[in-house]
C-alpha cells in the first residue's frame, strides 16, 4: 500500500544526521552560504570543511 506524503527531494544525496562523516561546503562567500555554515555545523555533529577562493 502506497502512503502519499508532501516531502519534496531537494538533494541527489540526503545524508542522515548522526550518519554523516564529514561535511564539504563549497564557500562563495555570500550570504546563503555564510548562513548555512553555522547551520551545518552544530545539526551535523560533523567536522566541517570550507573549500573557497579568494
Amino acid at each position: 500500500m502506497q502512503t502519499k506524503t508532501s516531502y519534496i527531494k531537494v538533494a541527489s544525496y540526503e545524508g542522515k544526521i548522526g550518519e554523516v562523516k564529514k561535511v564539504v561546503l563549497l564557500y562563495s562567500g555570500g550570504l546563503d552560504t555564510s548562513v548555512m555554515l553555522k547551520w551545518i555545523a552544530p545539526k551535523c555533529r560533523s567536522p566541517v570543511y570550507l573549500l573557497f577562493n579568494l
